[in-house]
């Protein structure tokens, strides 16, 4: 299907309907999403752009509206300008007022959720995430339950709230229903491990993380990354270090993606792994430096020589993720990331003083 709707004659194809808003529309979805699916976003947007542009709401309403959710989606992803984001959000509220379908806002509300998450904002993203959630209406298949309480596990745990993530932890089990089966048991096992890392249960994090992978098999790469960083995360709680880095070389030979909130991941991801082998060059007992607490850094390092080598390669990567880090903020008015690698950097310089 990808295929035959993404082809080159696609664009002429929706051409053929100009003066048909709702035939061009239904095309101008189905081809943006396809190009979505292969990662091209960038392309996706330009098709999906004009729908955002036009008053006329002749035609599907839901093929309207998923059209205008997959744009924010994207711009998302990627990121776009905060400008650019706000507008797109403020035309799909105004949209749903229109034609009287508030009940359809739970989408929406969950995207700007994520834009103040993005943003560093995380009291606000709850806010908005649990306002989300008390208007979700399973009648829309527009974004199921597990995608919800996946973000409202997600926020808590940022802010360090581990008893209420566990309490939709459980409410999320508790449920039968499964839209997307498959993604759903790979959602819910990641949450699992994140949370038994953030209370330093770290094997429990690696069976979760096993079982998150397991359960992403037969997905496309995109969907089975978030799993393989799961796991990468939870190897180097347990200094299980080789096989961090052999996850994380299969991670890096398909690191090319225009989404830069991954980009910037990925390149975190590596310097963390860099210093994960300082500490044990060091005789640092291992850490987690997504959910982190201080160490007390020892008189002198047991292995100086080979600490000092990771310390190089960790600050390296930390820079390069700045580099990508420090677009994104600049895009989102934010200093969220800045900051981030601010903290990894400290890090770094604590370790050094015991050389």
């Amino acid at each position: 299907l990808a295929t035959v709707i993404s082809g080159p004659g696609c664009l002429k194809t929706i051409d053929t309907f100009r003066n048909d808003t709702s035939k061009s529309e239904e095309y101008r979805y189905r081809f943006g999403y396809c190009l979505a699916m292969q990662g091209k976003y960038r392309h996706s947007l330009m098709v999906l752009a004009p729908i955002l542009q036009t008053q006329d709401y002749a035609g599907e309403a839901a093929e309207r509206y998923n059209a205008l959710v997959r744009y924010i989606d994207i711009a998302l992803c990627l990121p776009l300008r905060l400008e650019v984001i706000t507008k797109a959000c403020q035309t799909t509220e105004i949209f749903l007022v229109d034609i009287g379908r508030l009940e359809w806002q739970h989408k929406i509300l969950l995207q700007k959720s994520s834009l103040f998450q993005h943003r560093g904002l995380l009291a606000e993203a709850l806010a908005i995430a649990q306002e989300a959630w008390a208007n979700w209406d399973d009648e829309y298949p527009c974004f199921a339950a597990d995608t919800h309480l996946d973000k409202l596990v997600e926020i808590n745990l940022q802010l360090r709230d581990d008893q209420q993530a566990e309490k939709y932890l459980q409410e999320w089990e508790s449920r039968t229903e499964k839209v997307v089966p498959k993604e759903a048991d790979k959602l819910l096992a990641m949450a699992g491990s994140h949370i038994a890392r953030f209370r330093v249960h770290w094997p429990e994090a690696v069976d979760w993380a096993r079982r998150a992978v397991f359960a992403s098999q037969d997905l496309d790469f995109e969907r089975r990354r978030d799993a393989i960083i799961t796991l990468i995360r939870a190897f180097l709680c347990t200094e299980n270090l080789p096989q961090a880095r052999e996850e994380l070389g299969h991670l890096l030979s398909r690191r090319h993606s225009e989404q830069g909130h991954s980009l910037f991941e990925i390149r975190l991801l590596c310097g963390d792994h860099h210093l994960a082998w300082a500490r044990k060059w060091a005789g640092l007992t291992p850490t987690d430096d997504e959910y982190y607490t201080e160490f007390v850094s020892p008189q002198r390092a047991a292995d100086p020589d080979n600490t000092r080598v990771s310390l190089r390669k960790a600050r390296w990567a930390f820079n390069e993720a700045l580099k990508i880090g420090w677009r994104i903020d600049n895009l989102l008015q934010c200093s969220y990331r800045q900051e981030m690698i601010a903290a990894r950097l400290e890090r770094v310089k604590a370790i050094e003083q015991c050389l």
